[in-house]
């Protein structure tokens, strides 16, 4: 069995990989990429990309608490349409109370639930770099692990 941040880690990878795959008719350019691993200067690829920019874990007790940013950026979207409607797919899937499975990260067996609380957030969207029309937008979403993960 992994350690619960791999699981956590792993869980939040799969959201994205899975909202890849299910929108995959109205973006068929949408690719993962791994927004914190490409630093402050991404040269990013000419798909449409979506990733984990930053997370961060916190300990309370039986619970964890997980913040969440998601990054998405598009290439040559006119008037942001692609972008938008992204993004807005991203924000109505983390209103508070919604869920996605926590994984283990080794087995793929599911071990209990991250749940959307208060405070997700579609963030102003921004260029990827100073004099780049490249445009990202960024999701935060806040969440709690249930007992189950972390006994």
């Amino acid at each position: 069995m992994s350690n619960v941040a791999d699981n956590l880690l792993a869980s939040m990878k799969r959201y994205v990989t899975k909202f890849i795959e299910d929108h995959s008719v109205d973006f068929p350019n949408l690719q993962y990429f791994n927004f914190e691993a490409a630093g402050d200067n991404p040269d990013l690829p000419a798909p449409d990309l979506m990733g984990i920019a930053a997370y961060s874990i916190a300990a309370a007790e039986q619970m964890l608490g997980v913040e969440l940013v998601l990054a998405v950026s598009t290439n040559v979207d006119t008037d942001l349409i692609r972008l938008t409607q992204i993004t807005h797919r991203i924000f109505e899937d983390f209103i508070p109370g919604s869920s996605i499975p926590v994984l283990d990260a080794a087995t793929g067996e599911e071990l209990g639930f991250l749940i959307a609380t208060d405070g997700t957030r579609l963030m102003a969207s921004g260029n990827v770099k100073a004099n780049s029309p490249r445009p990202i937008r960024m999701v935060t979403i806040n969440l709690l692990t249930d007992q189950q993960v972390t006994q």
